[in-house]
């Protein structure tokens, strides 16, 4: 009777582990999907527009008003461990996360004829950058 008492407890710890971590997995996915979407909006936002530098400026907005509550979460998911995440999402999270900082990263390369002989331009968008890869690196 006891052994039948401890493999009940034992698949009862089984499965609120098990709903636990896909609890996890849904938070985890939403987040970087969130990430991702940012990384697009400032690409877009970036891009648009005659004036770089309040194009730049606006980005960096939409940056600064996300970023508190993405910080938060980017820093919940650099602390999640093996067991709290399943495999695909875990690997889910580094592809989106190494996407995304790529995306943004990107923009100085694309803008390097306007940003080399600019000073200005250059440090908001070394700004921009650098802000939002501390984002995906839940700093």
């Amino acid at each position: 009777m006891a052994a039948r008492t401890l493999s009940l407890y034992t698949f009862l710890l089984t499965l609120v582990l098990a709903l636990g971590a896909c609890k996890k997995d849904d938070f985890a996915n939403e987040t970087v999907n969130e990430l991702n979407k940012l990384a697009d909006d400032i690409v877009a936002k970036v891009k648009e527009g005659d004036d770089r530098a309040a194009s730049i400026d606006a980005a960096q907005k939409m940056l600064d008003e996300k970023r508190p509550d993405l910080q938060t979460k980017m820093g919940e998911i650099m602390e999640l461990r093996g067991f709290q995440v399943s495999e695909e999402t875990a690997a889910n999270v580094n592809k989106v996360r190494t996407e995304a900082g790529m995306k943004v990263a990107t923009l100085q390369l694309d803008l390097i004829a306007e940003t080399a002989g600019n000073e200005e331009l250059n440090k908001k968008l070394e700004k921009l950058t650098d802000d939002f890869t501390n984002l995906v690196d839940g700093k």
